[in-house]
C-alpha cells in the first residue's frame, strides 16, 4: 500500500478511484456542457413551469401505441412558450406557440446544430428533425430575446 506524500497526492488518488468506481454519467456531462452555452446575458431565461412527463410519471400511465407527446410550458414574466415534443428514434418534432401571440424568429438549439423558423402572427411554429437529446428554444421579437432552460427531447 502506497502512503501519499502530500494532501494533493491523496486527493489525486481519491479522484482516480472515484472516476473508476463511479464515473460521471454522460447525461450529466452533456447537461453541464449545455449550461455553459447559455452565455447571452441579454436573453431572459424562461423557466419550466409544466411538464406532462412528470405528471404522467406521478400517475404511472402507459400508452398502447408509442409514447405520448411531451407537453412543456416555459415562462418568464409575461412571456411564455407552450411546446409539444414528439420523439421517435433519434429525432424529435417540436410544435410550439409563443405568448403573447406575435410573429417571431424561433431558434431551436440541439445536438445537430440549430434550426430556425418564423412563428406566424399567432406565435405558432413547427420544427421537424430536431436531434434527440438536450434542446432549448429561443425566440426574439420586439427587440428582446427569450430562451428556455435546456430540456431533453
Amino acid at each position: 500500500m502506497n502512503i501519499p506524500a502530500s494532501d494533493d497526492e491523496l486527493l489525486g488518488m481519491l479522484g482516480d478511484l472515484l472516476r473508476r468506481v463511479d464515473p460521471m454519467p454522460e447525461m450529466v456531462r452533456e447537461a453541464a456542457t449545455a449550461s455553459l452555452a447559455w452565455r447571452d446575458p441579454d436573453s431572459a431565461l424562461a423557466m419550466l413551469i409544466s411538464d406532462s412527463a412528470a405528471e404522467q410519471a406521478d400517475k404511472q400511465l402507459t400508452t398502447v401505441r408509442g409514447a405520448a407527446p411531451r407537453l412543456l410550458t416555459f415562462e418568464v414574466g409575461d412571456r411564455a412558450v407552450d411546446l409539444e415534443v414528439t420523439s421517435e428514434a433519434r429525432q424529435a418534432r417540436v410544435v410550439g406557440q409563443i405568448m403573447p401571440n406575435a410573429t417571431a424568429t424561433v431558434t431551436i438549439q440541439h445536438g445537430d446544430g440549430t434550426s430556425e423558423v418564423e412563428a406566424d402572427a399567432l406565435g405558432r411554429f413547427v420544427v421537424n428533425d430536431v436531434a434527440s437529446g438536450l434542446v432549448r428554444v429561443c425566440w426574439s421579437n420586439d427587440g428582446s430575446r427569450v430562451c428556455t432552460e435546456w430540456f431533453f427531447a
